[in-house]
């Protein structure tokens, strides 16, 4: 399973800490290593020193007896043994290195033709000890001469030094992880300021740019991307003039076209298949007028800046939509219930178009029932519109939002995207779903920002 922080100063500081511990180790490891070469050099020069020493001591002195003794090695020798080839003491110090040989036969006879270094424990306690041996004569007489440094003490100064490397490394590892969490978190400090900036950025705010302050190297990331925010906006507006200008310039000829019909209508009145062709064509030409007028109500929404800060009673918006629609077309044969109270902030006539438009969808395809719920959940001001009708297509639910989407709807697939565009300028957003009862019928819910709590004045 691969560790991998999300976020940047994550990243950052695993990669701090992944170099901290290498450099950590390293350095014990460098430490250790040249504590125990200096110290395996220091006693090989002592031991070498002191061999001198006793081999200078032997050069001078007389045997004048067979009694071992330690009058042949210097006194301040610590440990030392002089030997004959087959093993017997001739001198020793101190004196209890008098009682048996600290070299073996085997090792006695490997070092009676050459000196060698040997490291095994001694008599003294059965401490460890690096012993340094060799040939040498005495008078007419062949000799092997010792001399040894315990390493005890050595050993356990190297132990000291481990157990504080062991210590001293880590605390030092998390104390410079600690403070390259903090200046990390300090170098990226505008980048999280400039992404909070960027989100505050939408199309309710045009001309809004990025600061272009602090670090160089930031301050040309926020020059392109307000270069860029420049485009896009460019891009945007000009796609709501054309459809402005389109939606314009259609409905001219689309009234002049539904007044040449008008006319010649009673004119074919006697004329069942030509009456029936007029009124055909009508239909398509209030399509046509549903369609340019739908284009320029979405044009100007998209084009609209932020909403008045009105506070927008829902269900008052919603009986008048509701009122609207009955008064245009016959709803006797379904019923319609409007329940609940919600209240926002924004805009009350295009709030008014967006529930109206969600209802007269419900109506047109409802079997019985048409119901409007107004609720207030947390932060949100929900404005629920369900009917008991066939439900919407998958293609529907899945693009919701979209310009012409098949079977949206309103005329041309325009209803729903004029619905979510009003919603987002209020800070909302549309939702289709089924019934919850599995009963079958369609959903929409406009969720809006709910308005604060008015302010209760006290009467003094």
């Amino acid at each position: 399973m691969r560790i991998r922080p999300r976020r940047l100063r994550g990243r950052l500081v695993l990669v701090l800490a992944i170099i901290t511990i290498f450099a950590s180790a390293s350095v014990a490891g460098f430490v250790l290593i040249r504590y125990r070469s200096d110290l395996s050099r220091e006693i090989d020069e002592s031991l070498e020193t002191r061999y001198a020493d006793v081999r200078a001591a032997l050069h001078r002195a007389r045997l004048s007896t067979s009694r071992p003794s330690a009058a042949i090695i210097p006194k301040a020798e610590v440990f030392a043994q002089v030997l004959t080839t087959d093993g017997t003491i001739l001198a020793a110090s101190p004196r209890l290195l008098l009682d048996r040989p600290v070299l073996s036969p085997r090792e006695l006879a490997a070092v009676a033709h050459r000196k060698q270094k040997v490291e095994q424990p001694v008599p003294l306690q059965l401490q460890k000890a690096r012993l340094l041996a060799g040939p040498e004569n005495l008078g007419n007489r062949r000799v092997v001469v010792v001399v040894g440094s315990p390493l005890d003490q050595p050993e356990h100064s190297q132990a000291q030094l481990e157990r504080a490397l062991l210590i001293a490394l880590p605390v030092f590892a998390a104390v410079v992880i600690g403070v390259g969490w903090i200046l990390v978190g300090a170098a990226l400090r505008p980048v999280g300021a400039m992404v909070s900036e960027a989100d505050a950025i939408s199309s309710r705010h045009r001309g809004r740019r990025l600061s272009e302050q602090g670090p160089t190297e930031l301050g040309e990331l926020a020059r392109h991307l307000n270069d860029m925010l420049a485009r896009i906006e460019a891009a945007i507006e000009h796609e709501r003039a054309f459809l402005d200008d389109a939606s314009h310039e259609l409905r001219t000829p689309i009234a002049i076209a539904r007044g040449e019909l008008e006319l010649a209508r009673p004119i074919v009145a006697d004329d069942e298949a030509a009456r029936d062709a007029v009124d055909s064509a009508l239909e398509e030409i209030e399509r046509l007028e549903t369609l340019a007028l739908n284009l320029l109500v979405l044009a100007r929404m998209r084009a609209a800046g932020p909403p008045p800060e009105q506070r927008v009673d829902l269900r008052v918006v919603s009986e008048q939509a509701v009122a609207g629609l009955l008064r245009a077309r016959d709803a006797g044969r379904v019923d319609l219930d409007i329940s609940g109270n919600a209240s926002t902030i924004g805009d009350a006539s295009a709030l008014e178009r967006a529930v109206g438009n969600l209802v007269e969808n419900a109506l047109r395809h409802a079997d019985h029932s048409v119901r409007v719920e107004l609720s207030e959940v947390s932060a949100a001001a929900i404005v629920e519109v369900s009917d008991d009708g066939p439900g919407f297509p998958s293609t529907v639910v899945d693009r919701a939002g979209q310009r012409f989407v098949p079977g949206a709807l309103g005329t041309a697939g325009l209803g729903l995207a004029i619905v979510d565009a009003i919603a987002d300028t209020h800070g909302g957003r549309l939702e289709l779903t089924a019934r919850s009862d599995g009963s079958g019928g369609a959903v929409a819910i406009l969720r809006l920002p709910r308005a604060p709590a008015p302010m209760k004045v006290s009467a003094r």
